[in-house]
């Protein structure tokens, strides 16, 4: 595209000192932690003890993941295993700062009066957080040349492609809000969710959450540790629905996950102090799981804005705080029906011990399956570029 490669030029003259100095140190931190195990951990019963005393504290596989082997590499690139998210941060910062930050400056619309492309700034900002990317991924192959190079590959691989991801995520955060500050809070959430997901996947029964971050697939390589390549291809490009649909896989079963870990555990409390606990866990089960219906109608609103309206998207917060406090002062201040059944929670049963319909759940779940479907079209036809 017209104009890509003298932006292309101009980042990297802005940011020649910094950025290089940053990525430096984030992908020596697998070498450094390396070479620092192995001198205090100086034989194989030495480290064995190590990573079994760290597999016993939950805390450390929250942060780092999991140990996958306990050799002295494995060891010191499971330590360095919050680099790919400081890798992440550096990267959809960079892309934000060169779309949406010029924009905001005005400094884009003086580079707009020149012979330049509708999407070079884009195309230009994407293409120095790959090769960011892959720039670290490089260094951390050189550093840790002293040791297999398969595990060494891997680890970088797997470097390369979080940050490659969240590069995407930063430019698709840029177009979606006017405001830099918009942008980097929606990639920046993005980046938490994907940690979070990691995090409970490896501390709690529910694995599967792994499966859906990023972060966790470059885990899942299992660098000097019998590596695993597959796992690469999921960080491949797809199509925008398939893309929508890994998110709404979160968006509707995490919210059942979490209800009936809810209710289990209220209902066993319950239960165990009323002393029948097997009358009182299915009731209260069944109380957290018919709060799902007006939940999905929520994340349905959300998907409509975000694929219709995108702009409009913050709105989805401001739409659940107005939900939330028409249930809980709404009848207080004496608000008319009509304004309280605006909130989906108000056509609830109220369980347990009221009555159970079908038909206000059923409703909600085909409003939120209309919402998600427009907001799913809206997102095939929409221009994102």
């Amino acid at each position: 595209m017209t104009g890509t490669w003298p932006l292309i030029r101009l980042i990297l003259r802005r940011d020649r000192m910094f950025l290089p100095l940053l990525l430096l140190v984030l992908a020596a931190l697998p070498i450094t932690q390396t070479s620092g195990i192995a001198q205090l951990y100086g034989d194989e019963a030495a480290l064995r003890q190590f990573s079994a005393s760290m597999n016993a504290a939950p805390a450390f596989a929250a942060l780092y993941g999991p140990i996958t082997h306990w050799n002295v590499a494995a060891m010191g690139v499971w330590r360095a295993g919050f680099t790919p998210v400081l890798l992440a941060l550096v990267v959809v910062l960079t892309v934000i700062r060169h779309t949406r930050v010029e924009e905001e400056t005005g400094r884009r619309e003086l580079l707009g009066s020149t012979v330049l492309g509708r999407h070079a700034a884009l195309t230009a900002a994407l293409a120095v957080g790959g090769a960011a990317s892959l720039f670290a991924g490089l260094i951390v192959v050189l550093s840790m040349g002293a040791y297999p190079a398969a595990g060494g590959l891997s680890t970088a691989l797997g470097y390369a492609a979080v940050g490659l991801t969240f590069a995407a995520v930063g430019a698709v955060a840029a177009q979606l809000t006017e405001s830099a500050g918009g942008a980097r809070t929606i990639a920046i959430s993005a980046l938490g969710a994907a940690f979070v997901l990691r995090m409970a996947g490896d501390t709690t029964e529910a694995s599967f959450l792994t499966w859906l971050s990023p972060i966790g697939w470059g885990q899942k390589m299992r660098p000097f540790a019998d590596e695993v390549w597959w796992p690469l291809g999921l960080f491949a490009a797809v199509s925008r629905l398939r893309w929508a649909a890994s998110h709404l896989v979160f968006i509707l079963l995490g919210p059942a996950v979490v209800l009936t870990a809810l209710g289990l555990t209220l209902g066993l409390a319950y239960g165990s102090t009323s002393g029948d606990a097997a009358g009182q866990l299915p009731r209260v089960l069944g109380a957290a799981l018919a709060q799902l219906p007006a939940v999905w109608t929520f994340a349905g609103l959300a998907v409509a804005l975000f694929g219709l309206l995108p702009r409009l998207f913050p709105m989805a917060w401001a739409a659940l705080g107005l939900f939330l406090l028409l249930g809980q002062i709404g009848a207080l201040l004496g608000l008319p029906p009509a304004l309280l059944d605006l909130s989906p929670f108000s056509h609830l049963p109220r369980l347990p011990g009221g009555e159970l319909t079908a038909a206000p759940l059923l409703t909600l779940v085909a409003i939120a399956a209309v919402l998600t479907a427009a907001g799913l079209y809206g997102l095939r036809r929409r221009d994102i570029g």
